[in-house]
């Protein structure tokens, strides 16, 4: 599959065993596969709550943090407000959270807790069992 996405982005990718996963200005979350480098999939995100250089125009939907992984599981973030839970190998989404503020910061772990900042100036950790 071509790629048709704004590559100006500050994600970090995400190398997996299969994958290599990064944000996009535009699209979301997509994943290449890591040998072929064609499109595995793509998770589209809502439009951005808030619009930085180079993305000014409308609709967009950046990921401009870098996905984490941890035992198997996705975690990323968006312009658009959202912690996003997904599938690394399908991009199945497993849950997401709306945290109402635009993030532009990479989640954190630490042990079993999950640490994200949102633009607004809240901090939230979740934690597993």
């Amino acid at each position: 599959k071509e790629l048709n996405f704004n590559l100006e982005t500050t994600s970090t990718p995400l190398i997996t065993k299969n994958e290599i996963i990064f944000g996009t200005g535009d699209k979301g979350l997509v994943a290449l596969d890591k040998e072929s480098l064609i499109l595995k999939w793509n998770i589209q995100t809502r439009p951005s709550k808030i619009y930085t250089v180079p993305y000014t125009t409308t609709p967009l939907a950046s990921v401009e943090t870098s996905p984490v992984l941890v035992n198997d599981v996705l975690y990323f973030t968006a312009s658009d407000g959202y912690l996003y839970i997904a599938d690394p190998s399908s991009g199945i989404i497993h849950q997401e959270i709306n945290l109402g503020a635009p993030i532009f910061s990479t989640p954190a772990v630490s042990g079993n807790s999950l640490i994200v900042s949102d633009f607004g100036g809240n901090v939230y950790a979740f934690t597993s069992k």
